[in-house]
């Protein structure tokens, strides 16, 4: 899901969509998500786990196929290292 904040959704979601980004965009109008997440400018990329934590180091700049996935490989890493399946 993408946080939309300092833009408009409408535009955003456009934008998403000339990138092949298959995901929702959600409105931030007062920033409180990013505020939540400390963004200080987008685009930031994080890799959140289903408890709302920050699994990995976020990713400042463009998100890429190539920099998710290794947002994905280094978080399976990590939980296998703590006893996880990375699976998850």
């Amino acid at each position: 899901m993408s946080v939309v904040f300092h833009d408009q959704v409408e535009s955003a979601e456009s934008f998403l969509k000339t990138q092949g980004a298959p995901w929702p965009a959600l409105d931030d109008p007062g920033g409180a998500i990013a505020e939540r997440y400390g963004v200080t400018g987008p685009p930031t990329t994080f890799l959140v786990d289903p408890s709302g934590r920050i699994t990995v180091e976020p990713e400042t700049g463009p998100a890429t196929r190539r920099s998710c996935q290794n947002m994905i490989d280094q978080a399976r890493k990590l939980a296998r290292r703590s006893g996880g399946t990375g699976n998850d």
